[in-house]
């Protein structure tokens, strides 16, 4: 099974439909077996129950019923129910804050290791910056590009720096509010809705 990655600005596209159908979820079940078990990594906003509650009504969209929280404590259960995790979603909130609780116990190698066994891992903000190439926090290296999300009222100035200050040819993903994109790692990503902004040195 070939593992899928999606970029998410906000979590506004995956409650998002299209002549009744669910775009986004569509994309992702190519990548998905029958019945899959998801993982919600709150790190990143501080593992705060009010999001995985959306979380959760987002995986009634997908059809999803099989679902963990994985909190930063990253328990026994949680580490064994993470290793199995068919869809990891990272969460929104603070990119460099949810890194350095991921490394703090090795949940950024366990998710590593379930993106290299083909599992779809799904990024929503800091989530979807953390997928990418470093930039302003470590990350998982998945997309071969810097990735920033919903700043395109500053001009992506902030994204911009960042390339220019990397070595040449580093290439900026900005992905404005509502934009979604899904591709395989290291590969190209094709919109579900919106469109990124690419942002070159």
């Amino acid at each position: 099974m070939t593992g899928l990655i999606a970029l998410l600005a906000d979590s506004g596209p995956m409650f998002r439909r299209r002549d009744g159908r669910a775009p986004l979820w569509d994309a992702l079940a190519q990548g998905l077996p029958p019945r899959p078990r998801a993982a919600y990594v709150g790190a990143s906003n501080g593992d705060e129950v009010r999001y995985f509650e959306v979380f959760e009504a987002a995986m009634a969209v997908a059809h999803i019923d099989s679902l963990q929280h994985v909190t930063a404590t990253f328990d026994d259960h949680e580490r064994c129910w993470l290793d199995g995790a068919d869809l990891i979603v990272l969460a929104g909130g603070d990119p460099d804050g949810g890194w350095q609780a991921m490394t703090r116990r090795g949940m950024n190698n366990a998710i590593a290791a379930r993106a290299a066994g083909g599992a779809v891992l799904l990024g929503i903000s800091a989530g979807a910056i953390q997928l990418g190439t470093p930039w302003c926090s470590g990350s998982l290296g998945l997309v071969e590009a810097l990735v920033d999300a919903h700043d395109e009222a500053a001009g992506w100035e902030r994204l911009r720096h960042a390339v220019r200050q990397g070595t040449a040819g580093r290439v900026g993903l900005g992905l404005p509010f509502g934009t979604a994109l899904v591709g395989n790692p290291g590969g190209p990503l094709r919109p579900i809705f919106g469109a990124a902004v690419e942002v070159h040195a």
